[in-house]
């Protein structure tokens, strides 16, 4: 009897274990679900992708105008500026693509582990409630991979105001005053580019992060073309001296708000990184 009762107790004992395990490999596969809900779109993917390339030639431009001796010091300030500012977006733009990476990855090592198969999401009927992510996106369909979306205009592609190898290569090789003009010439239309860039990114992405990045560089760069055309007008007329109460960094300032890692899943617009 008392075996009996032992075994019994034993059987109770691994029920309530299985059980609790079973819960907790349900959760674990609802969040993984909910990450894939909530990956970014196509439109948000490659809004950075190109921005990072696109900033990158900003951070080059800057730093050859640096490298010059006898480079006005407004312009040297601005250069350190763009250089300094658009080397930060660069960062925060590259942890935010790492971050759902390394999400996705771990949401697909889940989901595999739930049985969905290689790299395989769950089917509408397994969509968590609630949804989670993107408003229109849908459950994603058995075998979808679990990955950023691909961005299929990202390569390949002139981005609206680079600069070919030639105008990079007639700035590196100008004399110091001439450099001075021909980066700020050349910096309009890189910034216009920009601007362009993320107004689109402003009426197609859905992400968070994505649209305050988007936000910040439209306000930046409306900022700094004023700058720039107001520094050929003083070379135009000779005035080099600096403005009344100028100080270093007196455009806008890196915020808070681009931190890839900060309010996740928190936004009304959308997630901004990995739940």
């Amino acid at each position: 009897m008392r075996a009996a009762l032992a075994r019994r107790a034993l059987v109770a004992v691994m029920c309530g274990v299985l059980a609790a395990g079973c819960t907790q490999a349900r959760a674990a596969r609802e969040d993984a679900a909910a990450t894939v809900q909530a990956r970014p779109l196509e439109a948000d993917v490659c809004f950075v992708e190109m921005m990072v390339p696109h900033h990158q030639q900003a951070v080059e431009m800057s730093e050859i105008l640096l490298d010059k001796d006898g480079v006005w010091e407004r312009g040297q300030r601005f250069a350190r500026y763009v250089a300094a500012t658009q080397g930060q977006e660069i960062l925060a733009m590259r942890e935010w693509l790492a971050a759902w990476d390394v999400a996705l990855t771990d949401a697909a090592e889940q989901l595999n582990a739930g049985g969905s198969g290689p790299r395989g999401v769950p089917g509408a009927g397994d969509a968590p409630a609630g949804g989670g992510g993107h408003a229109g996106h849908g459950a994603p369909a058995v075998g979808d991979e679990v990955v950023l979306p691909s961005c299929s205009h990202a390569h390949g592609v002139s981005m609206d105001g680079m600069l070919t190898a030639e105008q990079m290569d007639a700035l590196r090789g100008a004399g110091a005053t001439h450099a001075q003009r021909l980066y700020l010439e050349l910096m309009i239309p890189h910034h216009e580019g920009a601007l362009t860039m993320a107004e689109e990114a402003l009426a197609e992405a859905e992400n968070a992060f994505v649209r305050s990045s988007a936000r910040h560089v439209v306000q930046e760069q409306v900022s700094e073309l004023e700058q720039l055309r107001a520094m050929i007008a003083a070379l135009d007329t000779g005035d080099l001296g600096l403005p009344d109460a100028y100080v270093e960094g007196e455009y806008l300032t890196y915020g808070a708000d681009l931190d890839p890692s900060s309010g996740a899943g928190t936004s009304s617009e959308a997630q901004d990184g990995p739940p």
